[in-house]
């Protein structure tokens, strides 16, 4: 299940995978480029990828 399918969902226990290759990269995040490019990262870019990662951590119900 991506992170976009598990919005408005809650379960026990969540896992949130840090592997940037895991990402659903449909919304054009690359973020194994984020993390490894010199260059400073795309605002845009780290903005989706702290709500995403916001969406996936809060599914816990506890």
């Amino acid at each position: 299940m991506t992170v976009h399918q598990s919005k408005g969902l809650e379960w026990d226990k969540v896992i949130v995978s840090l592997n940037p290759n895991s990402f659903d990269k449909r919304e054009g995040v690359d973020l194994n480029k984020m993390f490894t490019s010199p260059v400073l990262v795309n605002e845009t870019a780290l903005d989706e990828f702290t709500r995403l990662f916001y969406v996936a951590c809060s599914r816990a119900k506890k």
